[in-house]
C-alpha cells in the first residue's frame, strides 16, 4: 500500500502521531500488540492493518501476519 493510501486509511490524527513519533521501543510493542490483536480477530478494520503497515514501514520490517 502506499503512503498516500496509508494516511488516507488511517486519518490525519493517527497519521501524524506516527509521523512524529521517534521511539523506535515504542513503535516496536505498538506493532507487536496490533499485530497480535489482528492476529486473534479483534481488529481486522481496513485502518487497522493500514496503520499495521505504517507501523512496519517505520521499522523497516515486512508485514507478516498469521491469518488463520
Amino acid at each position: 500500500m502506499t503512503t498516500d493510501k496509508i494516511r488516507l486509511a488511517i486519518g490525519e490524527h493517527i497519521w501524524n502521531f506516527w509521523l512524529n513519533q521517534n521511539n523506535i521501543d515504542q513503535i516496536r510493542r505498538a506493532e507487536k500488540l496490533l499485530r497480535s490483536e489482528i492476529e486473534s480477530g479483534l481488529r481486522r478494520r481496513p485502518q487497522d492493518f493500514a496503520e499495521h503497515e505504517l507501523l512496519c514501514k517505520k521499522l523497516g520490517v515486512t508485514v507478516q501476519l498469521n491469518l488463520k
